[in-house]
């Protein structure tokens, strides 16, 4: 089985275990870049600009940027087939970013990946193909983990999976706590990593000036610090690493 396939496979298996665990938009953490992007960016979205998601999953994150009409593209048919029945306004494609896709040269305004890229074997290809369809001028918002993550909070990093399951069903609950684990147990099935690449803030803007964009906004912050002690995501950008994830917002 090709490589493409078997991560095909499992995250057709994770929406499949998404559906049976009912999983909906309120199940899904607020991650610090919604807001961000929100607030700084969307504002200025040109009225009918042409947007892609990419590795849209269900689709909830384009709502939680109050995006209701867009293209969708993921590797996985089950999400696909889910985000159609969610979002019955928007076009999806089952898809690989990786390799040349069906759509045009020049084609969106506006790409979206989030948390995505870590997943790609081949990273730098897929910002190639985004690079093509992207207008020039047109924007692409990849988020991703930190690398450096486990600085600012090692402890999260440390606990046993099993136990850090425990607690959370325990203090938060809800089902969609079970899906990474369910995720960890599928790779290793598998044979795959669930994360491919890392990057630091730096890296990942690196990679993006190496395939030729310009690189406008870098951002690092954490859904715990920004959306419970409120720390603004200015403050964040100060330390020197650490962080849940990263944004970097580059141009064509």
């Amino acid at each position: 089985m090709h490589l493409e396939d078997k991560y095909a496979q499992l995250y057709d298996s994770l929406y499949e275990q998404d559906k049976k665990a009912h999983i909906t938009k309120k199940d899904f953490n607020e991650r610090f870049y919604y807001g961000y992007i929100r607030n700084e960016y969307v504002k200025n979205f040109k009225k009918g600009c042409k947007v892609l998601s990419i590795g849209c999953g269900h689709g909830y994150e384009m709502s939680e940027l109050g995006i209701r009409k867009f293209v969708g593209i993921d590797i996985s048919k089950n999400a696909i087939e889910s985000a159609r029945l969610l979002f019955p306004g928007s076009r999806f494609f089952v898809g690989d970013i990786t390799k040349r896709t069906q759509f045009k040269d020049s084609e969106f305004d506006v790409c979206l990946m989030f948390e995505t890229i870590e997943h790609l074997p081949d990273a730098k290809g897929a910002l190639k193909e985004i690079y093509r369809i992207l207008k020039p001028g047109g924007r692409v918002f990849i988020a991703t983990p930190n690398r450096w993550r486990w600085v600012v909070f090692p402890i999260k990093y440390l606990i046993p999976e099993a136990l850090k399951l425990f607690l959370i069903k325990l203090f938060i609950g809800g089902e969609r706590y079970t899906i990474h684990h369910y995720s960890a147990e599928i790779s290793k099935k598998l044979k795959i990593k669930q994360h491919v690449h890392e990057f630091s803030a730096g890296e990942l803007a690196g990679l993006a000036g190496n395939v030729g964009y310009k690189v406008i906004d870098v951002k690092k912050g954490d859904s715990v610090l920004t959306k419970y002690v409120k720390l603004p995501v200015k403050m964040l950008n100060k330390m020197p690493l650490g962080m849940e994830s990263i944004l970097v917002v580059a141009e064509k």
